[in-house]
C-alpha cells in the first residue's frame, strides 16, 4: 500500500479509537464542556431511495468539528463513501453499523458522506458523538442534526 493510504487508514483508526474511547470514558475523562448530552434521538426515516443511494447531511453549530460517531441501521448497508476525509464502518448491536467519520482538512458540515443501502426500507441514522478539531473532545449534541435522505438522481 502507498504511504498516503496507510496514513489515511492510520488517521481513521486513531479517530475511531478516540471517539469510541471517549464514549466509554468515565465522566471525569470526557470533554470539559458543561452539557455533553446523551445520544440524539434518531433522525426521521428517509423515503426509500430507488437506487439505494442516500446522502448523509450534518448540520452543526460549530466551525471546527473534526469527527463524528453515528449508528446506521434498519436496512443492510453496503458501503459508505466520503470526500470529507476517512470513514470506518464497524458492526454494532442489532445488525446496525457504527459509522466513524474523520475530517481531513475542512470541518464537517453539509453533505459529509454517501450511504449505499439495499432492501425494501430506508436506513435510519442516529448521531452519537461529535469531536472537536485538535482536541478531539466530545461535544454537546445540542444544535446538531444528522439527516439521511435519498440522493438526487444522476443525469
Amino acid at each position: 500500500m502507498s504511504h498516503m493510504i496507510l496514513r489515511a487508514l492510520g488517521a481513521t483508526m486513531l479517530a475511531g479509537v478516540a471517539l469510541v474511547a471517549s464514549a466509554c470514558a468515565p465522566d471525569a475523562m470526557t470533554a470539559p464542556e458543561a452539557d455533553v448530552a446523551a445520544p440524539a434521538t434518531p433522525a426521521p426515516v428517509a423515503a426509500r431511495a430507488a437506487d439505494g443511494r442516500y446522502v448523509l447531511r450534518l448540520t452543526t453549530p460549530n466551525a471546527d468539528d473534526a469527527g463524528l460517531l453515528a449508528t446506521i441501521g434498519g436496512a443492510a448497508i453496503d458501503s459508505v463513501t466520503t470526500d470529507a476525509g476517512s470513514v470506518l464502518l464497524l458492526p454494532g448491536a442489532d445488525g446496525a453499523m457504527q459509522l466513524v467519520l474523520s475530517a481531513r482538512d475542512a470541518a464537517l458540515d453539509g453533505v459529509v458522506a454517501t450511504v449505499w443501502s439495499r432492501g425494501e426500507v430506508a436506513p435510519r441514522v442516529t448521531l452519537r458523538e461529535v469531536a472537536a478539531r485538535g482536541t478531539h473532545q466530545q461535544r454537546a449534541l445540542a444544535g446538531y442534526a444528522l439527516e439521511l435522505a435519498p440522493a438526487a438522481a444522476s443525469h
